[in-house]
Protein backbone atom coordinates (compact mmCIF):
# COMPACT_ATOMS: atom_id res chain seq x y z
CA UNK A 1 0.00 0.00 0.00
CA UNK A 2 1.36 3.44 -0.93
CA UNK A 3 2.05 5.77 1.96
CA UNK A 4 0.17 9.02 1.80
CA UNK A 5 1.42 12.30 3.27
CA UNK A 6 -1.29 14.39 4.92
CA UNK A 7 -0.21 18.00 5.56
CA UNK A 8 -2.42 20.26 7.67
CA UNK A 9 -3.23 23.72 6.32
CA UNK A 10 -4.04 26.07 9.20
CA UNK A 11 -1.35 26.19 11.85
CA UNK A 12 1.18 24.37 9.65
CA UNK A 13 1.23 26.11 6.26
CA UNK A 14 -1.13 29.02 6.97
CA UNK A 15 -0.56 31.41 9.89
CA UNK A 16 -4.12 31.38 11.24
CA UNK A 17 -3.03 32.81 14.61
CA UNK A 18 -1.34 35.78 12.91
CA UNK A 19 -4.48 36.47 10.86
CA UNK A 20 -6.66 36.31 13.97
CA UNK A 21 -4.26 38.60 15.85
CA UNK A 22 -4.49 41.24 13.12
CA UNK A 23 -8.28 41.16 13.13
CA UNK A 24 -8.99 40.79 16.86
CA UNK A 25 -5.95 42.60 18.24
CA UNK A 26 -3.82 40.35 20.44
CA UNK A 27 -0.21 39.29 20.62
CA UNK A 28 0.26 35.90 18.88
CA UNK A 29 3.01 35.00 21.37
CA UNK A 30 0.34 35.05 24.12
CA UNK A 31 -1.35 31.98 22.57
CA UNK A 32 -0.44 28.97 24.68
CA UNK A 33 -3.32 26.56 24.07
CA UNK A 34 -5.13 25.10 21.09
CA UNK A 35 -8.21 27.35 21.50
CA UNK A 36 -5.98 30.48 21.36
CA UNK A 37 -6.45 31.08 25.09
CA UNK A 38 -5.58 33.09 27.03
CA UNK A 39 -4.99 35.57 24.17
CA UNK A 40 -8.51 35.42 22.70
CA UNK A 41 -11.35 35.98 25.14
CA UNK A 42 -14.17 36.19 22.59
CA UNK A 43 -14.15 32.71 21.05
CA UNK A 44 -17.41 33.35 19.13
CA UNK A 45 -15.84 36.31 17.32
CA UNK A 46 -12.76 34.22 16.56
CA UNK A 47 -14.74 31.35 15.01
CA UNK A 48 -16.94 33.84 13.15
CA UNK A 49 -13.87 35.15 11.33
CA UNK A 50 -13.33 31.73 9.76
CA UNK A 51 -16.45 32.40 7.67
CA UNK A 52 -15.67 36.06 6.87
CA UNK A 53 -15.08 36.81 3.17
CA UNK A 54 -11.40 37.41 2.48
CA UNK A 55 -10.19 36.41 5.95
CA UNK A 56 -8.10 33.44 4.80
CA UNK A 57 -6.36 34.80 1.67
CA UNK A 58 -6.02 38.41 2.87
CA UNK A 59 -5.11 38.14 6.54
CA UNK A 60 -3.53 34.69 6.93
CA UNK A 61 -0.05 34.59 5.43
CA UNK A 62 2.07 31.47 4.97
CA UNK A 63 4.45 30.55 7.78
CA UNK A 64 8.10 31.27 7.02
CA UNK A 65 9.66 28.54 4.93
CA UNK A 66 6.57 26.33 4.73
CA UNK A 67 5.68 27.08 1.10
CA UNK A 68 9.28 26.35 0.10
CA UNK A 69 8.98 23.07 2.05
CA UNK A 70 5.61 21.81 0.82
CA UNK A 71 5.53 22.75 -2.89
CA UNK A 72 8.69 20.78 -3.85
CA UNK A 73 7.52 17.90 -1.66
CA UNK A 74 4.16 17.93 -3.45
CA UNK A 75 5.87 17.92 -6.85
CA UNK A 76 8.07 14.97 -5.83
CA UNK A 77 5.23 12.90 -4.36
CA UNK A 78 2.87 12.71 -7.34
CA UNK A 79 -0.61 12.27 -5.87
CA UNK A 80 0.57 10.99 -2.52
CA UNK A 81 0.70 14.38 -0.77
CA UNK A 82 -2.60 15.91 0.28
CA UNK A 83 -3.16 19.26 2.01
CA UNK A 84 -5.81 18.61 4.61
CA UNK A 85 -8.03 20.90 6.65
CA UNK A 86 -11.12 20.68 8.80
CA UNK A 87 -13.97 23.02 7.93
CA UNK A 88 -17.11 24.17 9.71
CA UNK A 89 -18.95 26.02 6.92
CA UNK A 90 -19.08 26.50 3.14
CA UNK A 91 -17.67 30.02 3.61
CA UNK A 92 -14.65 28.67 5.47
CA UNK A 93 -14.13 26.06 2.74
CA UNK A 94 -14.22 28.75 0.04
CA UNK A 95 -11.68 30.86 1.96
CA UNK A 96 -9.27 27.94 2.32
CA UNK A 97 -9.57 27.06 -1.37
CA UNK A 98 -8.78 30.69 -2.19
CA UNK A 99 -5.77 30.65 0.20
CA UNK A 100 -4.30 27.55 -1.46
CA UNK A 101 -4.83 29.10 -4.91
CA UNK A 102 -3.03 32.27 -3.84
CA UNK A 103 -0.06 30.82 -1.95
CA UNK A 104 0.37 27.23 -3.15
CA UNK A 105 -0.03 27.56 -6.91
CA UNK A 106 -0.18 24.17 -8.55
CA UNK A 107 -1.37 22.45 -5.38
CA UNK A 108 -5.07 23.32 -5.65
CA UNK A 109 -6.07 19.78 -6.64
CA UNK A 110 -4.32 18.44 -3.53
CA UNK A 111 -6.64 20.21 -1.06
CA UNK A 112 -8.96 17.91 0.90
CA UNK A 113 -11.53 19.59 3.15
CA UNK A 114 -13.22 17.48 5.80
CA UNK A 115 -15.46 17.73 8.81
CA UNK A 116 -13.14 15.28 10.61
CA UNK A 117 -9.77 14.78 8.97
CA UNK A 118 -8.67 12.06 11.39
CA UNK A 119 -11.07 9.56 9.78
CA UNK A 120 -8.83 9.42 6.70
CA UNK A 121 -5.54 8.31 8.30
CA UNK A 122 -4.24 4.77 7.69
CA UNK A 123 -1.35 2.88 9.27
CA UNK A 124 1.93 3.99 7.71
CA UNK A 125 0.59 7.34 6.48
CA UNK A 126 2.66 10.41 7.35
CA UNK A 127 0.68 13.14 9.14
CA UNK A 128 2.21 16.64 9.31
CA UNK A 129 0.16 18.66 11.81
CA UNK A 130 0.31 21.12 14.70
CA UNK A 131 -2.66 19.82 16.72
CA UNK A 132 -1.76 17.62 19.69
CA UNK A 133 -5.15 15.87 19.42
CA UNK A 134 -4.63 15.06 15.70
CA UNK A 135 -1.03 13.95 16.25
CA UNK A 136 -2.02 11.70 19.16
CA UNK A 137 -4.81 10.17 17.05
CA UNK A 138 -2.43 9.62 14.11
CA UNK A 139 -0.05 7.78 16.43
CA UNK A 140 -2.95 5.70 17.82
CA UNK A 141 -3.99 4.44 14.35
CA UNK A 142 -0.44 3.62 13.29
CA UNK A 143 0.27 6.69 11.15
CA UNK A 144 3.59 8.52 11.56
CA UNK A 145 3.02 11.93 13.23
CA UNK A 146 5.31 14.84 12.30
CA UNK A 147 4.64 17.75 14.67
CA UNK A 148 5.36 21.25 13.39
CA UNK A 149 6.39 23.15 16.51
CA UNK A 150 4.02 25.89 17.58
CA UNK A 151 3.42 27.52 21.01
CA UNK A 152 0.19 25.54 21.47
CA UNK A 153 1.77 22.10 21.15
CA UNK A 154 4.52 22.41 23.74
CA UNK A 155 4.64 20.05 26.76
CA UNK A 156 2.78 22.57 28.95
CA UNK A 157 -0.05 23.08 26.43
CA UNK A 158 -3.51 21.56 26.65
CA UNK A 159 -3.96 19.09 25.09
CA UNK A 160 -0.34 17.98 25.21
CA UNK A 161 1.93 16.45 22.57
CA UNK A 162 4.81 14.47 24.02
CA UNK A 163 6.61 13.60 20.78
CA UNK A 164 9.33 15.44 18.86
CA UNK A 165 8.68 18.79 17.20
CA UNK A 166 10.08 20.11 13.92
CA UNK A 167 10.28 23.45 12.15
CA UNK A 168 10.39 24.05 8.41
CA UNK A 169 14.16 23.50 8.40
CA UNK A 170 14.06 20.05 10.04
CA UNK A 171 10.66 18.78 8.82
CA UNK A 172 11.91 17.65 5.36
CA UNK A 173 14.40 15.25 6.98
CA UNK A 174 11.70 13.86 9.27
CA UNK A 175 9.32 13.30 6.34
CA UNK A 176 12.06 11.61 4.28
CA UNK A 177 12.93 9.33 7.22
CA UNK A 178 9.24 8.47 7.71
CA UNK A 179 8.80 7.56 4.05
CA UNK A 180 11.87 5.33 4.19
CA UNK A 181 10.68 3.65 7.40
CA UNK A 182 13.52 5.07 9.51
CA UNK A 183 11.34 7.39 11.62
CA UNK A 184 8.40 6.11 13.62
CA UNK A 185 7.27 9.31 15.36
CA UNK A 186 8.83 8.59 18.73
CA UNK A 187 12.41 9.72 19.24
Amino acid sequence: MTKRIWCDLDGVLCDLTGGLAKQIGFNPSDVKNWDCSPAVENQDKMFGLFRAPGFWPLLCKPYEGMVDFIVPLANACDDNLVILSNISSPQEAAGKVEWVGKYLRGCESRLCLSLDKTRIFRPGDVVIDDSPAVLNYARKVGAVPICISRPWNQPTSKPAWDGPRFDYRSAPGAVEAALEGRYQGDC
